[in-house]
């Protein structure tokens, strides 16, 4: 029989492996249904009962379907068999938010105190004390390049060769609760925070010098809703053409990074005054600071008029400051 199942406020999550659709009920349902040739229609074959709220269901390459639950961990099934996993490692898995396969086969599992490993059956936890940040693990993603990316409601990190970093950016922005990560074909992670969209070159989060980093904000002006801190399971995702999907509330957009490969010009910076001890001074070429003066305040503004209130200032005296 043919039954039309997505209906609003249902299902949570779901997933696609061939030719099966897995949809995860607040309820604690698992669906298992197949899609028709024309995606018109799915036949529903099984449900499943799990007992608690599904958050997240993710297939492996292997063809084990993992199942996150609140407050119960993670449910495997195997060859048609259920397991249950509630710790690992001496590690409490909780309520799973989010679950990624990484290159090597391992599968990483975010929960509400840190993130948790399993390859080959053994299990690896990271938390606040492993470098991770603390507090509940929103999302995950496994780049290409090797690193599995974190999203913390305390911000950004990455785990490679079994340690877990923190970019060594001071941005702000990346200290915002992360709520879904992806990435583009062009290497820069696709980033949304609690209350924005960022494009960030991934060699730079990684580079362990903490220089300049360059990022793109995305916001009404684009095209794009009022982003709210609405958790949901994988809201940003990349399709097989390199388009950046994004779930954002009640909204669905996309964006093509193909058309982002021209840089942004850079803001021009206007010097609209200097004082010296409250007496202004002359904005000559060389502004010469007398002698023996203690106080010096200099009024500044960026020209951008296609979006001046992205305008974000930062500033370093040379032969003083070593950062911004």
């Amino acid at each position: 029989r043919s039954e039309l199942v997505i209906k609003t406020g249902e299902y949570t999550s779901f997933a696609i492996a061939g030719t099966n659709l897995w949809l995860g009920q607040q309820d604690g349902t698992l669906v298992r249904a197949t899609i028709t040739p024309s995606a018109a229609n799915v036949s529903i074959k099984e449900r499943r009962q799990l007992g608690h709220p599904i958050i997240a269901i993710t297939p492996s390459r292997e063809g084990t379907l993992w199942i996150g639950m609140q407050n119960t961990g993670v449910a495997k099934i195997d060859g048609g068999h259920t397991t249950v996993q509630s710790n690992a490692d001496r590690f409490e898995l909780n309520t799973v938010t989010a679950i990624e396969q990484g290159r090597d086969g391992t599968m990483w599992f975010a929960t509400a105190n840190g993130v948790a490993s399993e390859s080959q059956g053994r299990w690896r936890s990271y938390t606040a004390q492993n470098g991770v940040p603390p507090g509940r693990i929103n999302c995950l993603f496994a780049a290409e390049t090797g690193e599995l990316w974190v999203g913390a409601d305390q911000g950004l990190a990455y785990i490679v060769n079994g340690g877990a970093h923190i970019p060594a950016s001071n941005l702000p922005l990346l200290r915002e609760s992360i709520l879904g990560i992806a990435a583009d074909r062009d290497d820069f992670l696709w980033v949304r925070t609690s209350s924005h969209i960022l494009r960030v070159r991934r060699a730079d989060l990684v580079s362990s010098n903490g220089g300049t980093i360059s990022v793109r904000q995305f916001g009404v002006d684009d095209g794009l809703p009022a982003v709210s801190p609405v958790r949901t399971n994988r809201s940003l995702t990349a399709d097989a053409d390199g388009r950046i999907w994004m779930a954002l509330g009640n909204t669905l957009a996309m964006a093509d990074p193909s058309g982002l490969l021209q840089p942004s010009p850079p803001t021009l910076i206007q010097v609209q005054g200097v004082d010296s001890d409250e007496h202004p001074l002359s904005l000559s070429e060389n502004v010469l600071v007398p002698a023996g003066d203690r106080r010096t305040v200099i009024r500044f503004a960026g020209l951008n008029l296609a979006a001046p209130d992205r305008v974000r200032y930062r500033y370093r005296l040379s032969g003083f400051d070593r950062d911004w």
